[in-house]
């Protein structure tokens, strides 16, 4: 009770909560920038991803970031 008391204060908890979704929204972001990333398909009327550019190594990195 006294560690949590002392170490997790309202602003530490701010600051962790603020950093989470800096990162989150710093992961998602850059597709939305990206002018072309969707299509629209008319058959089916939904937006799809484009994937102009795909290396072996972006799901690691996405890992690697999920991880941390």
């Amino acid at each position: 009770h006294r560690f949590y008391t002392k170490r997790l204060t309202f602003w530490t908890c701010l600051a962790v909560i603020c950093m989470v979704w800096t990162l989150s929204v710093a992961m998602a972001f850059p597709p939305v920038l990206d002018v072309g990333t969707y299509s629209f398909i008319r058959e089916e009327d939904q937006c799809t991803f484009q994937h102009r550019s795909f290396r072996a190594n972006d799901s690691l990195g996405f890992m690697l970031l999920l991880a941390l």
